[in-house]
C-alpha cells in the first residue's frame, strides 16, 4: 500500500488494494478519485497528502499482529491503534484495506 502511495497507483490501490463494504462507501471513494482527476494533471496525491497516508500506514505496520477478528464477520479483522480502529479483509489468503482507514477520503479537505 505505501509503494502504490508514492507511486500515485490510485487506480490500482482502489481495484487491488481495498475493500468496500457497500455501494456508497465505493461512490465516496470514487469521488475521491474523481476530484484528484479534476485537481490535477494526472491522477495522483499531492506530496502532503502522501506524507499523511504514508505516515498512517507506518504507524499501523508495526501493529499488525495486533489485528482481531470482527465478531461475527468471517473475513473481517479490525485493529485499535492511537484512538482509530482500521479495518482490514482476508479473504482467499489476499489482504485488503478499508479505504477509509487509510483515511484517504477525509484528505480531499486539504
Amino acid at each position: 500500500m505505501i509503494k502504490a502511495v508514492n507511486n500515485d497507483e490510485l487506480g490500482y490501490m482502489c481495484a487491488y488494494l481495498l475493500y468496500f463494504d457497500d455501494e456508497e462507501e465505493l461512490r465516496s471513494t470514487l469521488d475521491f478519485v474523481q476530484i484528484q482527476k479534476n485537481n490535477s494533471d494526472s491522477l495522483g496525491f499531492s506530496p502532503s497528502q502522501k506524507a499523511e497516508i504514508t505516515e498512517v500506514l507506518r504507524d499501523i505496520e508495526g501493529e499488525l499482529e495486533k489485528l482481531e477478528p470482527v465478531p461475527d464477520e468471517r473475513f473481517l479483522y479490525h485493529l485499535n491503534y492511537a484512538g482509530n480502529v482500521y479495518y482490514f479483509k482476508n479473504k482467499d489468503g489476499i489482504w485488503k484495506m478499508s479505504p477509509k482507514s487509510t483515511r484517504m477520503l477525509r484528505l480531499t479537505n486539504d
